[in-house]
C-alpha cells in the first residue's frame, strides 16, 4: 500500500475509526490525534467522538447530538458520527432518514482526486441500544435491524456511482444470521472490503514519525481466532481497492487504526484506511460478504 509521501494518482484515501468518546482534554488524544493524521486520509468518519481529536485542518459536519441518550454535560461536543474532508462538504439529506433511529447518519459530497463523491457516514446501533439503558423499550438487536431495514430504503443505498458508506457497522463479516443477512440486503449494490479475517501485520513509518499499521484480510478464515473488523468502508461498484495484495487469491492488504500503540491504549476498536480508484470498466458486486 502507496504511504502519504508517494500516493499513487487518481486515488482517495479513507479511513474510518470510532475513537471510544475520546475527547481533547483525554490523555490519549494526542496520540490518538497523530495516528488519525498519520495516513493523510482525504475522508475521515470517526464514530462516538468529538471534533478536537480529529486532524488540524479540514472541514468537518456530524449527524447531530440526538441518538436518543443524554448527553453529559461535561462532553457537549460528543458526537455519534463525525465525517473530515481536505475540501468542503456539501450536506445531502434523503427525506427517509427521519424514519431512522437518530443522530446516527451524517452525508455530504466533498471533491476529491476521483471527482465529487457522495460519502456518508454512519454508527449502527449495536446490539444492546436502549436495551438495558436509554429508553429501555427495546429487545436485543431490535434497533440495529430497524435501521439496516430503514437504511436500505435510503437513495445513498442504490447508488452505482462514487459513493462511500462508512463507520462503525458494529457486526462482523462474513458472518451468518439474520443480521448479517440484513446487512448484505442493505448493501446489496456495494462491495465491503473490509470483509474477511486479519492476518499478519506490518508496521512501517509515516511522514508525521507515527507508525502506520498494515494487515492481510483473508476472504476465508485460515486458523481458529482470527480477528475480523466491525469499523467498515463500503463503496459503490464503481470503486475498487487500489492494490491487491498478489500474495494470494482473495488476500488484500488494508491499514489500520491499531486499539494500542506501544502500551498506550487509544480505543476499543481496530479502525480501518485505505485507497480507492476508479474501476476501468464497471462490474457487478456480489453481496457484502465479499470484498471487491
Amino acid at each position: 500500500m502507496a504511504n502519504d509521501t508517494d500516493r499513487p494518482d487518481g486515488s482517495i484515501r479513507v479511513g474510518t475509526w470510532n475513537v471510544e468518546w475520546a475527547t481533547p482534554h483525554a490523555r490519549r488524544a494526542p496520540l490518538l490525534t497523530e495516528v488519525l493524521a498519520a495516513p493523510d486520509c482525504d475522508i475521515l468518519c470517526v464514530t462516538e467522538g468529538g471534533a478536537g481529536v480529529l486532524p488540524d485542518g479540514g472541514h468537518v459536519i456530524d449527524a447531530g447530538p440526538d441518538w436518543g441518550y443524554p448527553l453529559p454535560k461535561a462532553s457537549p461536543g460528543r458526537r455519534k458520527v463525525l465525517l473530515w474532508s481536505r475540501r468542503p462538504w456539501t450536506p445531502v439529506f434523503d427525506i427517509l432518514q427521519d424514519a431512522l433511529p437518530g443522530g446516527r447518519l451524517v452525508a455530504g459530497l466533498t471533491e476529491t482526486p476521483v471527482g465529487r463523491v457522495t460519502v456518508v457516514g454512519v454508527c449502527i446501533p449495536w446490539g444492546g441500544a436502549h436495551v438495558n439503558s436509554g429508553r429501555r423499550d427495546r429487545v436485543q438487536w431490535q434497533d440495529h435491524l430497524d435501521w439496516l431495514s430503514g437504511f436500505e430504503r435510503l437513495s445513498y443505498a442504490r447508488s452505482r456511482r462514487r459513493t462511500i458508506i462508512l463507520g462503525d457497522f458494529n457486526q462482523r463479516s462474513p458472518k451468518g444470521g439474520k443480521r448479517h443477512a440484513a446487512l448484505q440486503k442493505a448493501l446489496v449494490h456495494f462491495g465491503l472490503s473490509t470483509s474477511g479475517f486479519m492476518a499478519e501485520a506490518s508496521t512501517r513509518v509515516g511522514a508525521n514519525g507515527v507508525h502506520l499499521r498494515e494487515v492481510v484480510l483473508m476472504d476465508t478464515r485460515s486458523v481458529k481466532g482470527m480477528a475480523q473488523l466491525i469499523d467498515h468502508i463500503a463503496h459503490s461498484e464503481d470503486l475498487v481497492l487500489h492494490e491487491q495484495t498478489a500474495e494470494r487469491e482473495g488476500a488484500r492488504r488494508i491499514g489500520i487504526f491499531p486499539k494500542a500503540i506501544d502500551g498506550t491504549r487509544l480505543s476499543d476498536h481496530t479502525g480501518v484506511w485505505f485507497d480507492l480508484k476508479l474501476r476501468s470498466r464497471p462490474l457487478k458486486l456480489a453481496p457484502a460478504t465479499r470484498s471487491a
